[in-house]
């Protein structure tokens, strides 16, 4: 199937779109964690920055030499040690826009067959422009996201997404209810599949959300149980790296996110009123509230499996209804 050329045209837009999403919010505003255990939105905007460097790097390649190596790298630990928040915003956004602006002319100069061209991306195997293209038009989409999230939460405080305790609590015990219906019916194959350079296959999102449920679960437990309990950061990434996760059991993981859930539920059930406003403190985030832990530990699950669901379309496999 040809190359929806199309595609040029919305990367090459990304810098203006990126403008826009971070246009009137001021300084506070834009180091500010309103979703905490995520990036600021400032941090975003440096990482769509060094994100597009790599990917401007990888489709030049692609153009210009046969079959290139094109390597991985670890975005966790670009934002953790390269200080993010001392590049100004403003010079990320003009880094990002002059170079998708001139990437698209040389794309828009390319036949249609110059999209087939490949690299080999030393995690996800052979790529083609043409995705690559697709891949980091939606990957600003995906990012854009976030920061219409943040920005939202940021411009107009609503708390824990405007949910009343009660929905909070039923949506965290019911959160694990659909991951078997996001699984059910795909091979191993498919579980392992990662389609999309620097992509989680299925199966290691789906192990990342238990153990990311176990840190929720205990950094509220110790809220629960302590005074302003310091508790520190994990690397999603290094977790994925060295904890074997292609080695792991996916029916397991769900029986531990399923037990997790339940198990401190009978906890909360237990508890007087007033629990969700205790204080636990994040080493990188400070202070945060049991009410604002137990909102991030529910969005986190409804936010991976939107990532599975479209997976399985990218496999062939959507999810039926």
């Amino acid at each position: 199937m040809a190359f929806d050329r199309s595609i040029i045209d919305r990367f090459e837009r990304g810098g203006e779109l990126l403008r826009q999403a971070v246009a009137g919010l001021t300084p506070q505003q834009l180091q500010a964690y309103p979703v905490p255990g995520t990036w600021s939105i400032h941090e975003v905007v440096v990482h769509m920055m060094d994100s597009d460097a790599v990917a401007l790097d990888r489709m030049k390649r692609v153009i210009a030499e046969d079959l290139p190596l094109l390597l991985g790298y670890n975005e966790s630990k670009f934002v953790r040690r390269l200080h993010p928040h001392l590049q100004p915003v403003e010079h990320a956004i003009d880094a990002f826009d002059l170079g998708r602006k001139l990437l698209a002319i040389t794309l828009k100069q390319l036949r249609d067959e110059d999209f087939d061209r490949a690299g080999i991306h030393n995690e996800a195997g052979r790529k083609t422009l043409g995705e690559f293209v697709e891949l980091y038009v939606d990957h600003l989409d995906h990012h854009l996201g976030f920061i219409a999230k943040k920005r939202d939460l940021l411009l107009n405080a609503k708390p824990h997404l405007g949910r009343s305790d009660e929905e909070l609590i039923a949506d965290y015990e019911h959160g694990p209810a659909t991951l078997r219906t996001h699984v059910g019916g795909l091979s191993a194959d498919d579980l392992k599949a990662t389609p999309g350079p620097g992509k989680w296959s299925t199966q290691q999102v789906i192990i990342h959300i238990a153990d990311a449920d176990l840190a929720f679960a205990h950094r509220l437990k110790r809220i629960i149980a302590e005074d302003k309990p310091i508790y520190d950061a994990w690397s999603e990434n290094d977790f994925i790296a060295h904890l074997s996760y292609d080695a792991q059991s996916i029916e397991d993981a769900i029986v531990t996110i399923e037990a997790t859930h339940r198990q401190l539920m009978r906890v909360i059930r237990a508890l007087p009123a007033g629990w969700l406003d205790r204080v636990g403190v994040h080493s990188q985030r400070g202070e945060q509230t049991a009410r604002v832990v137990l909102d991030y530990a529910t969005w986190h699950v409804a936010h991976h499996l939107k990532f599975v669901k479209g997976k399985r379309e990218k496999l062939g496999k959507p999810l039926a209804g």
